[in-house]
């Protein structure tokens, strides 16, 4: 898979999966891959495990651990596939967690195998799939911070900057194209906002209609008046196809904030609860809010709470990629993120949230 804009990246990972690795415990060359939803993780590790699958010549091994959903994928059925894919027969995979494990690492002891684990929701999910051998590597994405992976490195991905953008719409679309349209194609290229996944779907959109102007599309993303000749609904109406769909990423974050962190395959008792949680309502209150960064300070001043819980509930945002700790005390909401707070804001009041107990939000 080709990416764009990403080649620092691209290098740093490449080097430490094919770098000498020791012979001891954590010998495993562990690489993660974080970043906010559409930001393009997944494009990545499928690109860097592309570009050094030669080295790994014992085998290949993919599991979407779907950590972001509502029902990750347990460790224990993720390896009953790769058992099978070894070549155990699939009466000869242990039932039991222990054996099965046990059986995973000395198949893979000796193997030079590349494993992508795909959305990884915490190191709980991931720790019992990553193989002993020094042979190995291990590239996982998540979305949730993920920490408690002895030995493993980190890349984390910021949207792409407006020229990488506008390359990437090249590729997809055509240059000439752009071209005839600049200014609307620089249009497209800001209500992206950096998202490969949003640049993704608006060039879907293009070539699926080969005789429409760039302008046709640009107009769908300007600011909705009812005078302004754009259609009704939101941006991440747009940005949205049977495919893709930005708003379905965000809304992963905000589900997330309804459900403490229990372990894989498990959520906590209120994950159900239409009751909005103190951190959803804090969210939601963020649509409010002019501008794209925001101080803790003024965040206690627009949520009505103490400055130590409304950074409680801000740090809960960032854990989950709704928001950006960029620095102590400062956090960038995403315009398109932002764009979702709105539409949530729009759908009702959200009170302000309720002063936090120690233990209730999970960070």
């Amino acid at each position: 898979m080709d990416v764009v804009g990403r080649d620092a990246e691209t290098r740093q990972l490449i080097g430490w999966l094919t770098e000498a690795s020791g012979t001891g415990p954590g010998a495993v060359r562990v690489t993660a891959i974080g970043g906010m939803a559409g930001v393009g993780t997944s494009a990545l590790a499928v690109h860097v495990a592309w570009r050094v699958s030669d080295r790994f010549f014992d085998g290949h091994l993919f599991a979407q651990l779907r950590g972001t959903s509502r029902r990750p994928v347990s460790p224990h059925d993720v390896l009953a596939v790769f058992l099978r894919q070894l070549g155990i027969a699939s009466g000869a995979v242990p039932a039991d967690p222990g054996e099965r494990s046990a059986l995973f690492r000395t198949l893979a002891a000796d193997r030079r195998l590349l494993l992508v684990l795909d959305d990884a929701r915490d190191a709980a999910q991931v720790a019992p799939l990553v193989p002993g051998g020094a042979g190995c590597a291990v590239v996982v994405t998540h979305r949730r911070q993920l920490a408690g992976l002895p030995g493993c490195r980190h890349v984390e991905l910021d949207p792409l900057s407006a020229e990488a953008s506008r390359r990437m719409l090249d590729r997809l679309v055509g240059r000439a194209r752009l071209a005839a349209e600049p200014g609307a194609t620089g249009a497209l290229v800001a209500a992206c906002a950096g998202l490969p996944l949003a640049l993704r779907v608006v060039a879907e959109r293009l070539v699926a209609r080969p005789d429409w102007r760039i302008e046709d599309l640009a107009r769908r993303f300007r600011p909705r008046s009812r005078h302004s000749g754009a259609p009704s609904g939101t941006v991440l109406d747009e940005l949205g196809t049977d495919g893709f769909s930005v708003r379905a990423g965000f809304e992963a974050g905000y589900v997330a904030l309804a459900r403490p962190l229990v372990g894989p395959g498990r959520t906590g008792a209120g994950s159900a609860s239409p009751v909005p949680t103190p951190a959803q309502r804090a969210f939601r209150l963020l649509g409010e809010w002019n501008g794209v960064e925001i101080a803790s300070t003024e965040a206690a001043s627009l949520l009505a709470l103490p400055l130590e819980e409304a950074e409680r509930l801000l740090e809960n945002l960032a854990d989950v990629r709704l928001v950006r700790s960029w620095r102590p005390g400062r956090y960038l909401l995403h315009p398109l993120v932002k764009e979702f707070a709105g539409e949530l804001r729009a759908v009702g009041p959200a009170s302000p949230p309720r002063p936090v107990a120690v233990g209730e939000e999970t960070r």
